[in-house]
């Protein structure tokens, strides 16, 4: 057994310690593979770092293959593209594999005890199956190691979550992802489990493709009693203002710190509702919400969007250059570290507005692309005085010309990209 055998054994027994994958990352760079030892420590680094932090921004846009890890994809066990078990797009986390995509339980069941040997696999990604191969899974003797459950791909979901919910092998489970919940059952099934152990331990939950029912969806899991959940992810699931008055009712809207609405059509009066319910909210993504100035004016105005570090706006093309002004003078917002503009319409008086507003000095990532932005609002970047922090500025590159484009590249270096 060489040296990084032995540790790799480490690493595995203590898989939520992040010391044995670091002495791992310094004797492989020992053996001659600097390049991986960097990509452990990165990954270790990023996985404890805010997602609008400069550090988890510098990865995302600008090292990319330390998130995804496609480069060391090679140092995974070996799995079939094509076959029932696949590493899948997000397949490293703190350097090591951490989520295998099953289409097919049995093969799962057969290949994780392995598997486990190798790497300290605890997110699944699983699709359909029999209700009889779902109780087998539900009662494996390493479930109790999984954090992250995702359920893609289903017809319904009702079976597996009935399974999962009376399991006693889910302790681990912190993280659920439910896709297609456009099933008029689902309400009764999520009452019932957030009623039981299963719902009361989940921190996150992602749901996708409900529609119309996100009210009965988030009365659903408000009515079992108290839950931990701080994270939200709910896209196009008709999460409207009725929705939003229900999430601020139940006493959720208080503990969550995360929350995505992407595709929703929550529209200003769903914003001015949430206002008057968050208190410890960090990230807000509203990515084509119906958004307008008027919604600009809910956001910027209220004091209990203060904890805000991360706000997503893009593709609400109502929101204009008056929505704008109005958040980059929000004292309330002046926390911003990640602010996303991306298709709203924001023109040259927006990024004046913006580099002169209270928001621009903390700033990590400003997001402006696919806007009517030309060389004057390029010349108003040019007289800002840059963000410390800012790691990443997108800018539209259709209407900046080539000499625009080199003086901001003078001026910001790798920070800045241009993209449409």
């Amino acid at each position: 057994m060489t040296d990084l055998d032995a540790l790799r054994l480490a690493v595995l027994a203590a898989p939520d310690d992040d010391l044995p994958r670091l002495v791992y990352a310094d004797c492989a760079e020992e053996n001659g593979d600097p390049e991986y030892a960097e990509f452990v420590r990165a990954q270790i680094e990023l996985a404890k770092t805010p997602e609008y932090e400069p550090f988890a921004v510098f990865c995302h846009t600008r090292r990319p293959e330390w998130t995804h890890g496609n480069d060391w994809r090679h140092t995974l066990p070996e799995l079939s593209n094509n076959g029932p078990i696949t590493w899948p797009g997000s397949m490293f986390r703190r350097g090591f594999g951490w989520s295998v995509t099953a289409s097919f339980i049995p093969a799962l069941q057969t290949a994780m005890p392995q598997l486990l040997r190798c790497e300290p696999v605890y997110a699944l990604r699983l699709r359909t199956a029999t209700l009889e191969q779902w109780h087998e899974f539900a009662a494996a003797e390493w479930l109790p190691g999984i954090r992250s459950l995702a359920l893609i791909g289903l017809s319904s979901p009702n079976e597996p979550l009935r399974v999962l919910r009376d399991s006693p092998f889910t302790t681990g489970v912190r993280t659920l992802y439910l896709d297609h919940t456009n099933v008029p059952s689902l309400p009764f099934i999520l009452e019932a489990l957030f009623a039981a152990p299963l719902g009361r331990q989940l921190t996150a939950l992602a749901m996708r493709l409900g529609y119309g029912s996100a009210d009965e969806h988030v009365e659903a899991i408000a009515s079992g009693g108290k839950v931990a959940l701080a994270d939200f992810d709910l896209y196009q699931m008709g999460f409207g203002p009725s929705a939003a008055r229900v999430f601020v009712d139940s006493k959720l809207a208080k503990q969550t710190e995360v929350l995505r609405l992407q595709g929703n059509p929550l529209q200003a009066s769903g914003v001015e509702i949430l206002a008057a319910g968050v208190e410890r909210l960090r990230v807000l993504d509203l990515t084509n919400t119906h958004l307008s100035a008027d919604a600009a004016d809910a956001l910027a105005g209220s004091p209990t969007f203060a904890p805000l570090r991360k706000l997503v706006l893009n593709r609400n093309t109502d929101l204009r250059a008056d929505g704008i002004k109005a958040l980059a003078r929000s004292p309330h917002l002046a926390a911003l570290r990640s602010l996303g503009l991306a298709v709203t319409h924001a023109d040259n008086a927006a990024v004046r507005y913006l580099t002169r507003g209270v928001v621009w000095p903390n700033l990590v990532e400003l997001d402006l692309t696919g806007n009517p932005i030309d060389d004057g609002g390029g010349r108003h970047l040019l007289t800002a005085v840059p963000a410390p922090d800012l790691t990443s500025l997108r800018l539209p590159a259709r209407r900046l010309s080539d000499g625009m484009k080199a003086d901001l590249r003078a001026k910001f270096g790798e920070a800045v990209g241009f993209a449409e």
